[in-house]
């Protein structure tokens, strides 16, 4: 198995874990909230495993890597405890669910910024 990709948005200022790219189509974990947001939190848009299926293109400022800076974990242990951001980082979502459930499941996510992993779960295959 190759090691995740993470991503920064400079955009957004918000860490993501890439889980597969398909046709353009990004699909990505949310690893912290947007920074400055009070809509965005930590409970809401990280704690449910936030999956966000999207076709945004790459601005000036973002990039890609293997490691996430130690930093960030140590928001993500604060915030979310030790097990669940090692599973954040690690954990083998694709095997849960299909690309097909979490496009449907996007698409049917009124509230935009990605849906909780337990409602992609409960979208048919």
């Amino acid at each position: 198995m190759s090691s995740p990709v993470y991503h920064y948005c400079s955009y957004w200022r918000t860490w993501s874990r890439v889980l597969m790219v398909q046709g353009g189509l990004f699909v990505e974990l949310n690893l912290t909230p947007i920074p400055c947001c009070h809509s965005s939190t930590w409970e809401h848009d990280v704690k449910p495993e936030v999956i966000r299926v999207h076709f945004t293109q790459r601005s000036r400022g973002d990039f890609s890597t293997n490691r996430v800076p130690v930093a960030i974990i140590a928001q993500m242990e604060e915030n979310l405890g030790e097990a669940l951001t090692n599973r954040l980082l690690t954990h083998d979502y694709l095997s849960e669910v299909t690309f097909d459930q979490m496009r449907t499941a996007d698409r049917l996510n009124t509230v935009g910024g990605g849906t909780p992993l337990a409602k992609i779960k409960e979208v048919p295959a």
